[in-house]
């Protein structure tokens, strides 16, 4: 085992004492060779080596995990509340059996509760389809001082990514038995206020003299529209300062150490509306729910990194930094009315939680002109412990408590390009 560390310390010391036929010294931010442009702009400085202000800006396209697991949400047809529906259904079978006194079908009960359809999920979570680029930037300003170490602010912001997924009243190929109850949607909610009764007359049953009205009472039961959408953003801030390690003809090999702060935001929306049976809708005959997850962390980082010169104006670098990030978790849960006058049902907690996080990145440097560098890159930023909505949806109307646990690791990768200025 010796002799394998031997041999690997070896290769590392190749890496980094070998350099391509030209010798040159490499600054931190280096220039071209005195055959250089020079152009009229306020850019580097005879002490370019030694000191100065910098900034950058870049375009990033990083992808990210969905903090959302897979839940049923709704279904095709609907719940007889009253008891109406089925006792309409075994009056009919009964008479159709031969049965004609009028007594005697006047005592057929119907059984409240029961689920009339073939159980079809009209609606998932996971139906949100997949993963897109999210576009954004990273803004850097720093300075570097005469020993060699540079002193940074950054700030990594991603557009906010929105996907969207809905059922309505037309099933998959117009299927479903023969009584249409495939047409309706229904779902779990219980416990909710009689401001969320739904239409009075919500489908055919209601019309039917002697019936009465509430067979499909709630907005949730025997609705026409059903959509979720869920909306994410990312932001991430480090002040970094960079401290040489090593340095020959051209590499180098420095330090990091700063703190880190990092945001994941995740938002679930579900939106119902329950026509009456005339197509007409009201705001009070439409509900939404809404989950959000809200995840700061703050923490202490450190790394290291690589930098390479390949020869001409160009360089290659390698960063790796780690954090150990205490998480402040802020859930939100609430359901509300269209009518503004109905009440809502809200649910709110803080908790806490650690987060270790590794980011890492390769980046190809481009030094055309003096005081002006340009770099293309990929990075991943990994944490570990953040918390996700298993289930996003909480069904009990009076304690909405959807389901939450932590993942193991959550991903953003993807591709960076950008120029940065010396002044």
């Amino acid at each position: 085992m010796r002799y394998r560390w031997i041999s690997a310390s070896l290769a590392l010391a190749t890496a980094v004492l070998w350099c391509p036929g030209t010798v040159r010294s490499q600054p931190l931010y280096p220039v071209p060779g005195q055959d250089a442009i020079t152009v009229p702009l306020p850019l580097g400085h005879d002490r370019m080596e030694t000191g100065g202000f910098f900034t950058a800006f870049e375009f990033v396209m990083l992808k990210q995990q969905k903090a959302l697991g897979s839940q049923a949400i709704a279904y095709r047809g609907l719940i007889d509340a009253n008891g109406q529906i089925t006792r309409n259904q075994r009056i009919n079978d009964a008479i159709a059996g031969g049965i004609t006194d009028p007594f005697e079908l006047a005592s057929i009960q119907g059984s409240p509760g029961t689920y009339i359809g073939d159980g079809t999920v009209a609606l998932n979570s996971t139906d949100l389809g997949p993963t897109e680029w999210q576009p954004g930037f990273q803004a850097t300003i720093g300075y570097k001082f005469d020993n060699g170490v540079t002193l940074s602010l950054s700030y990594l912001y991603l557009v906010t990514s929105s996907y969207r997924s809905g059922a309505s009243l037309v099933p998959p190929g117009f299927r479903g038995p023969a009584d249409l109850s495939n047409s309706f949607l229904v779902s779990e909610v219980f416990n909710f206020d009689p401001q969320y009764a739904g239409p009075l007359i919500d489908t055919p049953i209601d019309l039917q003299p002697g019936n009465g009205f509430g067979a499909t009472y709630g907005i949730w039961n025997a609705a026409e529209t059903m959509t979720i959408r869920y909306r994410q953003r990312f932001v991430q801030t480090d002040i970094t300062a960079r401290i040489p390690l090593f340095d020959s003809d051209c590499a180098r090999i420095y330090g990091l150490a700063g703190g880190r702060f990092a945001w994941f935001h995740d938002r679930f929306e579900w939106r119902t509306v329950d026509l009456d049976v005339f197509g007409e809708d009201q705001p009070q005959w439409a509900a939404s729910y809404y989950n959000i997850l809200s995840q700061r962390m703050y923490g202490p980082m450190a790394g290291f990194g690589y930098d390479y010169w390949l020869g001409g104006a160009l360089g290659i670098t390698f960063d790796v930094t780690g954090s150990l990030l205490m998480n402040v978790v802020k859930k939100r849960v609430k359901y509300k009315s269209d009518n503004i006058q109905s009440p809502q049902s809200k649910m709110s907690d803080v908790g806490f939680g650690l987060v270790p996080n590794i980011n890492a990145g390769v980046n190809l440097w481009w030094y055309p002109l003096r005081g002006v560098q340009i770099r293309a890159g990929y990075g991943i930023y990994s944490f570990f412990n953040t918390q996700e909505m298993t289930e996003p949806v909480g069904f009990n109307f009076m304690n909405p408590n959807p389901a939450y646990d932590s993942r193991f690791v959550r991903f953003l990768h993807g591709f960076n390009v950008g120029i940065g200025l010396v002044f």
